[in-house]
């Protein structure tokens, strides 16, 4: 049995191969997918639609769900509010740099074993490797490989754990916000505007500049 070539740099061919050799046919996953703009962009999302429901919940009177001819309906742009924020602001500029520092970290991991494998490669391929090494090895970076996945979901939650850490205290003062302004207006209801369905907003019910001012 002998090691299959590949690319340096392609540590997923590396494992693909490693995996062949040994009888596995499932492909790891790419470390990371779990550390995605995307997958960021959905917390930062869930936060959001957090933000809109206490929209709803806070702003509103106790009589949510009677019928009221003459309920006061205020509106205001919960993404747009919270983008002219410098917390806000603050708090995404602080979530990117922790997700960088955290896929660095796991970057420099894998460029180590990937080193390490070409090296022993090299070995194999002249002949210096015993059939009980190259089984070894091959044992070995799979095992390094399930580490690093795992390393990769461990910082996942982190990244998850410091999104929420930095954007509650935000959250809280939008909540407390509302519900100022909205005893302060008389308004039965406050909707985002940014859900869509409205066909009309009253530009004098925006309550933006005094959630704002109460933040």
């Amino acid at each position: 049995m002998g090691f299959v070539t590949i690319h340096k740099g392609n540590f997923q061919a590396l494992l693909l191969s490693v995996h062949r050799l040994l009888g596995i046919t499932s492909i790891p996953r790419p470390l990371f997918s779990l550390m995605s703009s995307n997958h960021l962009k959905k917390i930062m999302q869930s936060i959001l639609k957090m933000a809109c429901l206490l929209v709803c919940l806070c702003a509103a009177a106790p009589g949510l769900y009677a019928q009221q001819a003459s309920s006061k309906i205020g509106h205001i742009n919960i993404p747009q509010l919270l983008a002219s924020l410098d917390s806000w602001k603050s708090a995404q500029s602080q979530i990117e740099t922790h997700k960088k520092m955290l896929e660095d970290k796991i970057g420099a991991q894998q460029k180590a074993l990937e080193s390490e494998y070409v090296t022993f490669e090299q070995k194999a391929q002249r002949g210096e490797a015993t059939q009980k090494e190259i089984t070894e090895k091959q044992n070995y970076f799979v095992a390094k490989d399930n580490d690093l996945k795992q390393a990769a979901q461990k910082a996942q939650q982190e990244l998850e754990e410091k999104t929420i850490a930095l954007t509650s205290p935000i959250q809280e003062k939008l909540k407390t916000a509302l519900k100022t302004v909205a005893a302060q207006g008389n308004f039965n209801y406050i909707l985002d505007s940014s859900m869509g369905d409205l066909l009309f907003l009253d530009p004098a019910l925006d309550v933006m500049a005094a959630v704002k001012a109460n933040m």
